[in-house]
């Protein structure tokens, strides 16, 4: 990555800000629109960063160090910002490359693709999961999932932007597969991506929450135990088949060809572990209402998400 190519973010909220210092901690320099001066005041006299309130102002100090510029907007479409992609249009030129990275629609994508194109100025869609916070942590292996949708040359151009801000990190023998971001698809790919990636996550996250409430519960109807709550949270917190290591599993699983249509689709089975743990919880009080609606659907799983599940968690814990 060239040292001190120079990004233009706009809008200094909570994610546009802390992606400016994501990108200038990978020796980007940053120039950041917001039509307030309030929330510039945390780059002012910084090195590495500018800032304006004055979008002409911001495409002049982009255009002064490069004959191409790359613009990344971070605020969603409303009736505040409404024309904002149209004025910067008039202040772009053919070649540069404007980055829409708010939750917009895959409608919104088009209509701005649709509006740049004429003047040969190139337009990606940005989806992002996860918070770039977790990308700022030193020595975390936490990162943000992003997914790019668009002309594909137009992203590997700019696609050091995408691997900063995902985080990525690279270890010598992995593949690029392995990094945190990617390019998904044509326009509708990225937005398509991420609603996939927040079905996933919000369903788990619920689980998630349920089996800590379960593990207070416990300790409070097992007081003779003396169960360590925090030891307990720690372990499920780094166990392979409670982390991410069951979406990897289905990927390994797809890529050794044991997600074929001959696959063994039969409905899974509840181990009598896990309906003991539910029996449990409910006398203790838990309701565990989200993790009961998953297990009960069970035998309702269609016999391509059977297969899937089956390859997956043979994979991840051998049985």
């Amino acid at each position: 990555m060239p040292t001190n190519q120079k990004v233009g973010i706009i809008g200094a909220g909570d994610m546009g800000s802390k992606m400016a210092e994501v990108l200038r901690k990978n020796d980007y320099s940053v120039v950041v629109y917001n039509r307030t001066e309030q929330k510039l005041v945390q780059f002012k006299d910084r090195e590495g960063f500018e800032t304006s309130t004055s979008l002409a102002d911001f495409a002049k100090r982009l255009r002064a160090s490069s004959l191409q510029i790359t613009v990344l907007t971070m605020v969603l479409p409303d009736a505040e910002t409404a024309g904002m992609v149209q004025q910067l249009s008039s202040m772009l030129s053919k070649g540069d490359t404007l980055i829409e990275g708010s939750n917009s629609t895959e409608d919104y994508s088009k209509a701005n693709a649709a509006l740049l194109k004429p003047k040969g100025i190139n337009y990606l869609k940005m989806a992002y999961g996860g918070g770039p916070n977790e990308v700022l942590k030193a020595g975390t292996p936490n990162g943000a999932a992003v997914y790019v949708s668009g002309d594909k040359l137009v992203f590997e151009r700019v696609e050091g932007i995408f691997k900063a801000l995902s985080g990525a990190i690279e270890i010598p023998g992995k593949a690029r597969t392995e990094y945190r971001y990617g390019y998904v698809g044509k326009l509708g790919a990225a937005e398509a991506a991420k609603a996939i990636h927040n079905i996933a996550a919000y369903a788990k996250w619920v689980i998630d929450a349920e089996a800590a409430e379960l593990v207070f519960a416990t300790q409070n109807h097992q007081p003779q135990a003396e169960i360590d709550t925090g030891e307990v949270l720690r372990l499920l917190s780094q166990s392979p088949p409670i982390t991410s290591g069951f979406m990897e599993s289905i990927l390994r699983a797809h890529n050794d060809g044991k997600l074929s249509a001959d696959a063994d689709a039969t409905t899974p089975k509840l181990s009598n572990q896990v309906k003991f743990g539910v029996e449990q919880a409910q006398k203790m009080g838990v309701s565990l209402t989200g993790t009961k609606a998953v297990l009960d659907n069970y035998p309702e799983l269609s016999p391509r998400t059977s297969q899937i599940y089956k390859a997956a968690k043979k994979l991840l814990t051998g049985h």
